[in-house]
Order: structure tokens, then sequence, then C-alpha cells
């Protein structure tokens, strides 16, 4: 039963992690499609440099200026299940401290 355990928790963190990794691509694809829209390809060069800072702020930009909502859902929420993904295969695993 214990190896079931560990296979299971194993499967369900390789899954979060491949799915966090398509969430943040796809996110940052949108990211890039938004800053170059709004600001243009200078805008986007610029945005490039100061990355961390614009792709934790672009969704909300999103949201207020062009009331679409659809980035903030797909950075903070998907992370968000991402985390529980992960936290859920570490408990059924058994490797959380």
């Amino acid at each position: 039963m214990n190896k079931v355990r560990i296979y299971v928790g194993n499967s369900i963190k390789i899954f979060s992690w491949v799915l966090g990794i398509i969430i943040g691509l796809w996110a940052f694809y949108i990211d890039l499609q938004i800053v170059y829209y709004s600001f243009g390809r200078w805008g986007l060069l610029i945005a490039l440099f100061v990355s961390p800072l614009t792709f934790a702020l672009i969704p909300f930009y999103a949201l207020i200026v062009h009331q679409i909502w659809f980035p903030l859902v797909l950075e903070y929420g998907g992370g968000l299940l991402v985390v529980g993904l992960l936290f859920l295969g570490s408990r059924i695993s058994g490797d959380y401290y």
C-alpha cells in the first residue's frame, strides 16, 4: 500500500509540474501580447528588461484598463492550482516536512 501511495503522490506532483510549465508559458505569451498591443514594440522591449514586475502587474492592468479578466485568472488561479496539486501530491506520497 505504501508503494501505491508514493506512486500516486509522485504522479500528481509530476502532473502539477507539467501543468505549471504549460500555464506559465501560456500566461507569458498572453502578457507579451497585452504589452505589445497596449504599448507597442518599445514597451515590449522595456517590459522584457523589467519582466518580474511587468508580468506580475500586467494581469491587473488588463483587468482595470481593458476589462479582460482572463490573464489574472490564468496566472494567479493557475498558480494556486499548481501549488495545491504539489501540496496534495506531497501529502499523499509522504515527503512533506
